[in-house]
């Protein structure tokens, strides 16, 4: 099951940079006990606390991450392919601990293995790699599928760019496994950006039978978000600068989009503003839909705030 409210603070607990770039300075976050107990509980080496009583998460980090819970465990995904778990929110043990993303290889979870499996996807970012903002979901078969997506360049202002479109030039894909921890498999590239040519487009057609791509209206394909409406139906919002967000209708069965869409339909930005990491629920409390983004840039002084629209239906957002 996705979470909802506790997907949101945990996220703000365990990481607090932006997606689509590497890691700078971290901001260590803490889970406070408002009243503090007689007698300390025995917990692992992640967990410090403060003279007040209270507790400090220190060194488990998950960048971007995303947070699913399966039976009694919760597991966070985050880039660079990091990840950890957790039975009370306070042990967290990390099953893939990865900072880089030339470090992706040594995760267990594609068997020690990503570029292979991803090959694909690393020839579209001219050889460029590594993996943004992970998102797992429990499939409606059982399994686990895990959207993965990466670009071809971190940094627009890089002087090695190739052209003005490497840096969004991007891919989705998922791969799926029978345990959470993995090892999971390819199931293929579904949605790329920062296409070149027509060439490209005939080697890779959209499914909409669009044959241009442009980075001020079309998406960055990159930062994945998979929900469930209060029906059980699959969507996914996703999209970073570039041409903003959107939102695509999924395939329960195959964990792909449904057929005919393209990239989908478009919920905010665009014109290159700065807004990315998208992510969506719905509250059967309120029946509405909630999607939360991020705004401005991600640096120390780029005013890097998220901000949260909802609508009684996951395709408009006000």
């Amino acid at each position: 099951m996705k979470l909802n409210k506790l997907a949101m603070v945990i996220a703000c607990s365990l990481a607090v940079t932006g997606c689509g770039k590497e890691e700078g300075t971290k901001l260590n976050s803490s889970l406070a006990v408002t009243e503090p107990q007689s007698a300390k509980p025995t917990v692992s080496s992640s967990v410090e606390y403060t003279e007040s009583g209270s507790v400090m998460v220190t060194n488990v980090s998950v960048h971007d991450p995303s947070v699913v819970k399966v039976d009694d465990t919760y597991y966070i995904f985050g880039s660079h392919l990091a990840a950890a778990k957790s039975t009370d929110l306070l042990n967290w043990e990390m099953i893939s601990s990865l900072s880089a993303n030339a470090a992706v290889n040594e995760s267990p979870l594609f068997d020690y293995n990503y570029t292979g499996e991803i090959a694909e996807g690393i020839e579209w970012t001219d050889g460029f790699t590594g993996n943004w903002a992970a998102d797992v979901i429990k499939a409606p078969n059982g399994k686990f599928w895990f959207y993965y997506n990466h670009c071809a360049q971190d940094n627009p202002d890089t002087p090695d760019v190739v052209d003005e479109v490497c840096w969004n030039r991007s891919y989705l894909g998922l791969a799926e496994a029978d345990n959470i921890e993995g090892p999971y498999k390819n199931k293929g590239i579904f949605l790329r950006s920062g296409y070149r040519n027509e060439a490209e487009f005939t080697a890779y057609p959209l499914d909409n039978g669009q044959t241009t791509w442009n980075g001020a209206v079309d998406p960055n394909a990159i930062d994945p978000a998979a929900f469930y409406d209060a029906n059980g139906k699959l969507w996914m919002v996703y999209g970073s600068y570039s041409g903003g967000i959107f939102v695509l209708a999924m395939d329960e069965e195959t964990g792909m989009p449904e057929a005919g869409q393209g990239y989908g339909k478009k919920l905010v930005g665009g014109d290159f503003r700065a807004i990315e990491g998208a992510f969506a629920m719905y509250s059967p409390e309120s029946e509405y839909y909630y999607l939360f983004f991020s705004v401005a840039g991600f640096d120390l002084n780029g005013g890097y705030n998220i901000r949260v629209a909802r609508s009684k239906t996951p395709m408009v957002h006000t």
